[in-house]
């Protein structure tokens, strides 16, 4: 069974929050408030002796641009939402105006 987005959003809950970096093969994540502003919070060190240098580092900046990811798509998600609701509600005042119209008209006798 293939994972919706809302699904994908609501078991990636929980992780650190950015912002995020990588330095070479190394991704940083620091602290976004408090006293430690700026600080190292964890890190997280790319690596598997049979993938070269480059996509380990190119592996290391997906992981540091996850939080971004995760922010977008949640918030693409919530307006996708808001849309479908727009549309559902355009399209049942449509139908009404078109009964509306129809009774009117005398053509549901």
């Amino acid at each position: 069974m293939t994972e919706t987005p809302q699904e994908l959003i609501a078991r990636l809950a929980g992780f650190t929050p950015g912002p995020h970096f990588a330095s070479g093969q190394t991704v940083y994540a620091v602290h976004h408030e408090g006293a430690q502003i700026g600080t190292n919070k964890s890190s997280a060190y790319v690596d598997d002796p049979r993938t070269d240098c480059d996509e380990l580092e190119a592996n290391a900046e997906l992981y540091a641009a996850a939080p971004d990811l995760h922010r977008e798509l949640a918030a693409s998600l919530a307006r996708e939402a808001v849309l479908e609701q727009k549309l559902e509600d355009e399209r049942d005042n449509a139908h009404a105006a078109y009964e509306r119209g129809y009774w009117e008209r005398g053509n549901g006798e």
